[in-house]
């Protein structure tokens, strides 16, 4: 795989990675500058401790992916805490949540298991959903929240969670219907296809249940953090609490390019776009070398599981 400013990156000394780096972020504090002046939407201390704190939220997003495929697909823990950062701004770029099929191509370069890296997708929305459940039911109650909001949530909660409470059994008496009632040659295909299923689905249920407690403290430090950046850009509210809450239900349904956003909405989005973008850079270049040189070595790939 050759990529040009990878190539450069690597070939490019200590000092002048630095000078890079500086160089980068000198444009990307002119450029938050000038949005922030034309603007004039929210003040530099506002947007930079809002920012900062949604930059926190995506460290303990990073940690719960890392540690899902870490168990899940025994892969480097930085290189897929790198990852998470490299791939999330294309999550607020593009429409429908297409940006997971950004993170499950890179999930699954890095591991070579389609299956396994959607498992790891799924159980880390499933974290996610579960507790955005309650958030929810808050603005449902008072009509706040989109309906297709609430049905993805519920289903990326519910449909994950019945699979790893039912799916052995369920999957097993299958087997045992099958073994027993038919007896051809589509049987026995048919057999194996559910046995890869069924160790599929035990796979999942017993990485579930042994990260479960830090997926969630790691899930709830995460909408804390989300919570407290609304409420900072909400902070001149009279009912900050509902105030904070409206915000974040329209976070999270709003696409960028929507026109007639209100102004703390649209605040929002540039504050937490510009916030992802400040570690894009790094953690992509990151990324792609750490993906390139397993790549060119596959024995890496079992020596990476410590890292």
């Amino acid at each position: 795989m050759s990529i040009a400013p990878l190539t450069y990156w690597r070939g490019a000394g200590r000092s002048q990675r630095l000078g890079i780096l500086a160089g980068y972020l000198v444009v990307y504090a002119a450029t938050v500058g000038i949005l922030l002046i034309i603007s004039n939407a929210v003040s530099p201390f506002v947007a930079i401790a809002a920012g900062t704190i949604y930059i926190f939220s995506h460290i303990f997003r990073a940690l719960r992916l890392a540690a899902l495929s870490v168990d899940a697909l025994g892969l480097s823990a930085r290189t897929t805490a790198a990852m998470h950062f490299a791939t999330a701004p294309f999550s607020l770029l593009l429409p429908f949540k297409l940006g997971e099929l950004v993170r499950f191509f890179a999930l699954y370069k890095m591991g070579g298991k389609a299956a396994h890296a959607v498992t790891v997708l799924l159980l880390d929305r499933m974290f996610d959903s579960l507790l955005l459940v309650p958030i929810l039911m808050l603005l449902i109650l008072q009509s706040d929240a989109s309906m297709a909001l609430a049905t993805f949530t519920l289903l990326a909660a519910t449909l994950p969670l019945a699979v790893i409470c039912i799916g052995p059994g369920l999957l097993s008496e299958v087997q045992r219907y099958v073994v027993a009632s038919h007896d051809n040659p589509m049987s026995l295909k048919s057999l194996k296809t559910l046995d890869r299923l069924r160790r599929l689905v035990i796979h999942a249920t017993q990485v579930a249940w042994r990260q479960a407690p830090q997926m969630f403290v790691l899930s709830l430090l995460i909408w804390l953090c989300e919570f407290v950046v609304c409420m900072i850009l909400v902070a001149h509210a009279d009912a900050l609490f509902q105030a904070a809450l409206d915000l974040l239900g329209a976070r999270l349904v709003a696409f960028w390019t929507h026109g007639g956003m209100a102004q703390p909405l649209a605040v929002a989005i540039g504050v937490t776009l510009m916030a992802q973008l400040l570690l894009w850079p790094m953690m992509a270049l990151y990324f792609m070398d750490r993906l390139t040189s397993r790549g060119a070595d596959p024995e890496q790939k079992k020596k990476e599981v410590a890292g």
